[in-house]
């Protein structure tokens, strides 16, 4: 499309002013925009529609609305401004073209409430077994809740404003998203300015986000700047960059973690350093900021798997960073398939992760070039707790725990750093899913295509 991108975002903003695109099909989008057959830009806009057939279309800025339960289709940058929430109910496609994205604005929201039989699925527009890594978007959330700098600018290809001194309703809610997958989005704009399969700013604990897959996303699977939101169930697979991403002092709560890296060539697509967990205490990428700023990132997180692309390790891989400023504990967890040694974890000086009971496929945990102690942590280990994780061919994922942790696991299994913590429901075992409750059944999607 070319030359023509940019004459076709602005007839995009125009029509969205003056259309209800929410109720409109490819077909009749091109007469409401009052295209001429012969017209150049017409060809292009079907060529771009095309693979949503008569789904109706979402561009603009939308009202209050629910998606038919057939399906819609997003054109452009679609915003869901302050006072406005989208709806889309259980069994729900909706499918972003090339470019696209999904914006929830300050004050607006997103209800996708899915089940583990009828998942709301964001994907590309593009057939199936033709999808790849960066198709589309991806969804950007954007909060009121606190952040540790001034107003700052979203990434990506519309920057929007979020932080600042209005933002301090840590209890804000940007809405639900519960058996939700988000699938092949997110692309790198410029070094450093990226959309992620989902990004979450300054949003706040109002917000409900259990049971979600980010799955091939040409960046980070979910990034967060500032904000407080909690989170359970969580899985990220087969994205390029980071798995679980923080940034700008967030500081919340979260619960069953699973990320895997594929061997197919995803991880480090577009990335030099690709993690598993990625924690910024202040700033991003090293970013200190200058004093004063609200807070450092403070987390309290339990129960992860994270599984790498070994043998396929590609340059900068490293299980975590944990940088400056970050704080808070990690408990129960394993690191697997991400080599040994020094691509085991970094933990940069002026961090305070805990780490509480876990383990790692490595000869050590290190730092660079020092960090806290860690507590009750095996290395070294040999024995593979978590079988038939996922396949880039797709297939089924299992990540329960099989057999039993080592005989020395079993001192380390006695202590739960958040037992009193209504949040955490069990903390007590290790990994990202308990035995008996395959939390990732039926709902999600492992082929990267």
């Amino acid at each position: 499309m070319h030359a023509s991108i940019a004459r076709l975002s602005r007839v995009l903003a125009a029509a969205a002013a003056a259309v209800a695109l929410g109720a409109t099909s490819c077909t009749q989008f091109l007469q409401e925009l009052g295209l001429k057959d012969n017209d150049p830009l017409s060809y292009e806009l079907l060529g771009l529609l095309a693979p949503c057939g008569n789904l109706p279309v979402l561009a603009g800025a939308l009202g209050t609305q629910t998606v038919p339960a057939s399906g819609a289709c997003l054109v452009g940058n679609v915003f869901v401004p302050g006072g406005a929430t989208l709806t889309v109910n259980a069994g729900t496609t909706i499918y972003g073209t090339s470019g696209s994205a999904l914006f929830v604005l300050a004050g607006g929201k997103l209800n996708a409430v899915g089940s583990a039989s009828q998942p709301v699925v964001f994907t590309s527009a593009q057939p199936a077994g033709q999808r790849t890594s960066g198709d589309w978007g991806g969804i950007v959330m954007i909060g009121r809740a606190s952040t540790n700098a001034g107003v700052r600018r979203t990434e990506g290809t519309d920057p929007q404003n979020y932080g600042g001194s209005t933002s301090n309703n840590d209890a804000d809610s940007s809405g639900t998203l519960q058996y939700v997958r988000i699938e092949f989005g997110g692309f790198p704009v410029t070094v450093g300015n990226e959309l992620n399969g989902l990004s979450l700013y300054a949003v706040g604990t109002g917000t409900t986000i259990d049971h979600i897959q980010v799955h091939m996303a040409k960046d980070d699977g979910i990034e967060f700047f500032g904000g407080a939101v909690n989170v359970s169930r969580a899985l990220v697979t087969g994205e390029s960059d980071d798995g679980f991403d923080i940034d700008y002092g967030y500081h919340g709560k979260m619960q069953f973690l699973i990320g895997q890296k594929y061997s197919d060539g995803s991880a480090g697509l577009g990335s030099t350093d690709p993690r598993g967990l990625e924690w910024n205490g202040r700033g991003q990428n090293g970013d200190a900021l200058q004093p004063p700023y609200a807070q450092n990132g403070t987390v309290a997180v339990a129960n992860v798997t994270i599984i790498g692309p070994q043998p396929a390790l590609p340059a900068g891989l490293q299980v975590s960073r944990f940088r400056v400023g970050m704080a808070g504990t990690l408990a129960h967890f394993i690191a697997w398939d991400y080599g040994g040694g020094a691509a085991a974890s970094c933990i940069d000086p002026d961090s305070s992760i805990g780490f509480r009971q876990g383990y790692v496929q490595s000869a050590s945990w290190p730092t660079c070039p020092a960090g806290p102690a860690s507590v009750n942590v095996l290395v070294g280990q040999t024995t593979q707790p978590y079988v038939t994780a996922a396949t880039s061919s797709g297939g089924v994922a299992n990540y329960q725990p099989v057999g039993g942790l080592p005989a020395t696991g079993a001192t380390l299994k006695s202590a739960a750093p958040f037992a009193g913590d209504s949040f955490f429901t069990d903390n007590s075992t290790f990994g990202g899913m308990l035995s008996g409750d395959n939390w990732t059944s039926g709902w999600t999607n492992f082929s990267d295509r």
